[in-house]
């Protein structure tokens, strides 16, 4: 820590028996006491401190050396889920994945405690069809030898630690399903619940990973603000970094197929908007001897908007065709402008024959921060992505 060097090498004389008859300087002197003490405070400078970035398994949804909860209730597809993101992190960025904001940054190893479902017959078929290098998938069994893995234990922490060295340091992910499972005793008891967290927090930054622990939600979630939706003591909404919710379509599907979304319910490393529409898809795969059937995630689009807007659209008892009309306009200005910049009456033409009203263009192009400037020459106003690359020449100042 930095010391205050003006503080650091006060001397006194107290051979000087007269100054003490002095209230002034004995307080003076009280005061440089006390100020000197202040040295010993572990404090350091903001300005010494260097700003660092959150890295990301999956940009602003999975965080890296952080705890994130996934909830949802029954149905949802929450294994599912989990295993389509572990296969983005084996993948890395080769991932095949058409919806930009669940693309992973890198690849790594992923580690598997689950105590919910079996390996043969559930898991590994999950993977599969997910697109898993199941090369990098590794699951602990947590019911093997006389004492079970714990993360409780310093001993089995430990080993884990040897397994990253030998996996060269290259974990990317772990899941626990359910992360009640990680608490040494009740999980409904809070010390105990905060105590396990705060342990696995503090794993997630010395492996340098990311964490996903599986939970569940309340039955009812109607009328809910947003993290009163999370089953389970308190410890579990205060010290995950971030949860993300995923929850059923009411009136869905959707007019492109999508039955469920995925959103935040806390994120305090990045924003709270967007998500994704979903749907868990049937599928068969060979068997040894007969076909296996198995689920898989298949992403519909990419949802945009706060997560109190995405969710209360899912909860809506509303037809799907009225409350997606948001959702069209934002495909619509996707679509048009994603090669060059376009002027607004020419796309207020192109939305008036598509039914899109000049209300919902507005609030698409608000909510996709498109950008609006006039043109040179005529003063007509331009809209173009804010990741759309305009020659400055051919426009005036800021609408």
């Amino acid at each position: 820590m930095q010391s205050i060097p003006e503080f650091q090498n006060l001397k006194f004389d107290s051979r000087d028996f007269s100054k003490w008859s002095d209230p002034t300087y004995i307080a003076n002197y009280d005061e440089l006491i006390q100020m000197r003490d202040a040295a010993k405070l572990p404090i350091k400078t903001a300005s010494f401190i260097t700003a660092e970035p959150t890295k990301w398994v999956y940009p602003n949804f999975l965080a890296e050396g952080e705890l994130s909860i996934l909830i949802g209730s029954p149905g949802v597809g929450k294994t599912t889920f989990t295993c389509y993101l572990a296969a983005g992190v084996t993948q890395g960025k080769d991932y095949y994945q058409p919806i930009k904001c669940l693309r992973p940054t890198g690849s790594g190893h992923v580690i598997v405690i689950n105590r919910e479902d079996s390996w043969s017959k559930t898991l590994i078929h999950r993977f599969q069809v997910a697109g898993a290098d199941i090369n990098k998938v590794h699951f602990i069994d947590c019911s093997a030898g006389g004492e079970p893995f714990s993360f409780a234990n310093d001993r089995d922490i430990n080993r884990l630690l040897g397994l990253a060295k030998k996996l060269k340091n290259n974990i990317g992910l772990i899941i626990i399903d359910p992360i009640y499972f990680a608490v040494d005793g009740d999980p409904n008891n809070n010390f105990k619940a905060r105590e396990a967290y705060e342990r696995l927090s503090k794993l997630a930054k010395l492996l340098s990973c990311a964490i996903l622990g599986i939970g569940h939600a309340v039955k009812n979630t109607l009328g809910r603000d947003l993290l009163g939706r999370v089953a389970g003591p308190p410890a579990l909404r205060e010290v995950a970094r971030g949860i993300l919710y995923l929850s059923k379509i009411k009136n869905g599907p959707s007019e492109i197929g999508g039955t469920h979304v995925m959103t935040h319910l806390k994120n305090n490393i990045g924003s709270m908007d967007g998500g994704v529409e979903y749907r868990i898809k049937g599928v068969e795969i060979a068997g040894q001897d007969d076909p296996i059937q198995t689920s898989m995630i298949d992403i519909t689009r990419e949802l945009y908007g706060s997560a109190e807007d995405i969710l209360k659209n899912a909860d809506d008892s509303k037809p799907v065709e009225i409350i997606s009309k948001l959702t069209t306009a934002i495909d619509f200005l996707q679509k048009i402008l994603k090669d060059e910049p376009l002027l607004l009456i020419d796309i207020e033409k192109q939305a008036e024959k598509v039914n899109i009203k000049k209300g919902t263009l507005m609030n698409a192009k608000k909510t996709l921060r498109i950008v609006c400037k006039k043109q040179k020459g005529d003063g007509r106003s331009l809209w173009y992505l804010p990741d759309t690359k305009i020659n400055d020449d051919i426009l005036c100042d800021n609408h």
